[in-house]
């Protein structure tokens, strides 16, 4: 065995540099891809964190924009329904001043029966219009 040895180191000395060369070259590219791909793998994890991240604030926007959609529909509805009351209530005042008016008409009617220059001044006095007298 010692024999084959001997053999081979005879045969491998005038060849061990460029072996050695060629073992170190090899081992320096193994060595530099797997930083690369180390670093590879980093940047891929770190786009998935960013990605997760980023869904993660569009899926609170979208649930901000919709709770806003929905307030704003509240708040449209309580505005209906502030204006049809405001106008009820505007219709009904407006009913009972013209009711009103009419009664304090008639009761002045016919408190001045015979003197129609008084009721118009009175009248007038009431409702706001402007009284022309004509002239006899």
């Amino acid at each position: 065995m010692s024999e084959l040895l001997k053999k081979f180191w005879e045969y491998l000395k005038p060849h061990l540099v460029p072996i050695l060369l060629f073992c170190g070259i090899v081992g320096l590219a193994m060595y530099g891809r797997s930083l690369l791909n180390r670093e590879r793998d980093d940047f891929v994890s770190k786009l998935k964190t960013y990605q997760t991240l980023r869904d993660e604030e569009v899926k609170k926007i979208v649930a901000a924009t919709e709770e806003e959609r929905m307030l704003y529909r509240e708040n449209l509805r309580r505005y209906e329904e502030t204006m049809d009351a405001i106008h009820q209530k505007y219709l009904t005042d407006t009913k009972k001043l013209e009711e009103t008016k009419t009664t304090q008409v008639k009761k002045i009617v016919e408190k001045f029966n015979e003197d129609p220059t008084g009721a118009a001044k009175q009248i007038s006095e009431l409702t706001g219009l402007k009284l022309v007298i004509p002239e006899n």
